[in-house]
């Protein structure tokens, strides 16, 4: 096969890529951007480095113009499938996505259906829009159309026909009714020609799919045509010129920003998303409110008691598996909302993985400090833990050390996953099993041999021995009456004993490795938080890479032969 782009011969598929742009048919952008957002963050990471800040954004400017996008560049583009995120509409949509492509001026437009899924009046809009912008800005823009109506046809330049894979047309679309007229399908006169070629043409005569006998002698007719051979002519003569002038491919109309710009951009986004995205920010801190009121209202002003160690253990325990299982579940949750149009930035070329991913989790910490924070400020006093103050403090920081790991272990899942919904089924299936080996439920002393490396890959064990001992060193327990147990002495006496007197002889009970105090648990938390957000990294790099490279493989093009 034989590529001319421009008035360079023999162009490579790479500098075809690199001049184009391509719109599939389901539109992946963020739901919490306004159309305005979009459109500038596409010409702030695509357009040359060296075009100044105010340039890309007045170029942004003209393509909210040029789409008809005025009215409601400032509306979130929201959630066409569900409910959660409110914004555009169908037809607006589309147009936004259209021009977040056509910002970066590429040379060849690349549309899959861009009409589906939209009336006949919008489909028209958009089209006409299309053929003014490859008209203003001499670019080719090719797209598959899904039942164009007969005022969409007369906006067709030129038009392609396949059946079976092999061409049965390929020229001026006017011409099209006049060739199958004269292969002996002649078009009614007030009939759309597109529903004629596709109910009549291109299927057997019974409306089924067309049979060998049809497509062969479409294929003959298309072949064995003069416009087939006038077409031919044309683009011989056309390669003939540009081999002779061999001149260079038009340069690259659009590059990746620097790291900088692709971070605070990304950032800015990210921001934007935590204000306007409920489940990512408000849900957050009102679930934290609300857990911490729940805790309060079980366990209000717990006593010293023995009835109390229970109590206290209890708090403890829920305190640990609470703060790693919502945290999992709401990186989940949230995370499937972008995660599709990050892969399709990413396959767009847009911006780097790293750059995306520390805007993320920059954005995440803040939160995961401020939710454990006010969630642990609450219940503390409420539920009337140990009061001390480096008691009290080092409560918080193991909460926010629990909430990063646990953003960082449910950021990893949504990465390796590829598909978000197995990942909050597969998330239960990991956490409780960890549960289990927390120390709570299970002591360490009783762990099967062949199952005691799951109670040292536990985030919750951590956070309930650093927990655990915060709360009871130190702690002066008591019995009330009824709670004194009668022991027999060896000279065959009974005296009165209090079961546990102290913290301490509760932790003794719970057979906490001696190697692991608060500080040692804080520092693992830490250093799993670290861990497992570098495997979510590495998780959604293979991912993105693995897009692209399918991308890559789905448009590759067959190498030019002499």
């Amino acid at each position: 096969a034989k590529i001319c782009l421009g008035k360079k011969a023999n162009t490579a598929p790479a500098d075809i890529s690199k001049q184009a742009a391509y719109v599939q048919q389901d539109d992946a952008i963020m739901a919490s951007q306004t159309v305005r957002e979009a459109i500038e963050m596409t010409a702030l990471l695509t357009l040359p480095p060296a075009m100044s800040r105010a340039t890309k954004i007045e170029k942004a400017q003209k393509m909210i113009d040029i789409f008809h996008l005025q009215s409601c560049a400032e509306t979130v583009v929201g959630d066409p499938v569900g409910t959660a995120v409110k914004g555009i509409s169908g037809g607006e949509r589309k147009r936004c996505a259209v021009a977040m492509n056509a910002v970066r001026d590429p040379k060849i437009l690349f549309l899959d259906e861009p009409t589906s899924g939209l009336d006949s009046h919008k489909a028209f809009v958009l089209i006409k829009l299309l053929k003014e912008l490859a008209a203003g800005r001499q670019a080719t823009v090719v797209c598959t159309v899904h039942q164009p109506s007969s005022d969409i046809f007369a906006l067709f330049d030129d038009l392609l026909l396949l059946l079976a894979g092999k061409e049965v047309f390929n020229g001026n679309a006017t011409k099209a009714v006049e060739h199958f007229a004269s292969a002996g399908f002649p078009c009614p006169q007030y009939a759309n020609p597109t529903d004629y070629f596709f109910m009549h043409v291109l299927v057997s005569s019974d409306g089924s799919a067309a049979d060998d006998t049809r497509v062969q002698a479409l294929v003959t007719a298309w072949k064995d045509s003069d416009l087939k051979a006038e077409a031919n002519l044309r683009v011989e003569t056309q390669f003939k010129m540009t081999e002779a002038s061999n001149v260079a491919a038009p340069d690259n109309p659009a590059s990746r920003a620097s790291f900088g710009t692709q971070f605070s951009t990304l950032l800015m986004r990210s921001f934007n998303d935590v204000k306007r995205n409920k489940m990512r920010g408000k849900a957050q801190v009102g679930q934290s409110v609300a857990f911490a009121v729940i805790i309060s209202t079980i366990w209000l002003q717990v006593g010293n008691d023995q009835n109390g160690v229970q109590d206290r253990s209890g708090v403890v325990f829920f305190m640990s598996a609470n703060g790693m299982m919502n945290n999992v579940m709401g990186v989940l949750t949230t995370f499937a909302n972008e995660r599709g149009a990050v892969l399709r930035e990413q396959e767009n070329n847009m911006y780097d993985t790293l750059p995306y991913f520390l805007s993320r989790v920059a954005v995440d910490i803040p939160l995961k400090i401020f939710c454990p924070c006010l969630f642990g400020s609450i219940a503390y006093f409420t539920v009337g833990l140990k009061p001390e103050a480096d008691a009290f403090f080092n409560l918080l920081m193991i909460l926010v050390l629990l909430a990063l790991c646990g953003n960082g272990m449910g950021l990893f899942l949504a990465c390796i996953f590829p598909d978000v919904t197995v990942a909050l089924m597969v998330a239960p299936l990991i956490i409780l099993p960890l549960m289990m080996f927390s120390g709570f439920f299970l002591n360490p002393e009783s762990t099967p041999v062949y199952l005691k490396w799951l109670e040292f890959v536990s985030p919750m064990k951590y956070a309930f021995a650093a927990l655990a001992q915060n709360e009871f060193t130190g702690l002066e327990l008591h019995c009330t009456p009824d709670q004194v147990k009668m022991m027999p002495l060896p000279d065959g006496s009974v005296r009165e004993l209090c079961p546990i007197q102290s913290g301490e002889d509760f932790l003794d009970n719970l057979n906490i490795q001696d190697f692991l105090n608060i500080e040692a648990c804080m520092l693992i938390l830490a250093a799993g938080a670290v861990v497992f957000t570098m495997l979510a990294f590495f998780g959604l790099k293979l991912i993105s890479n693995r897009t692209r490279a399918q991308s890559r493989a789905s448009a590759k093009t067959a190498p030019y032969k002499a």
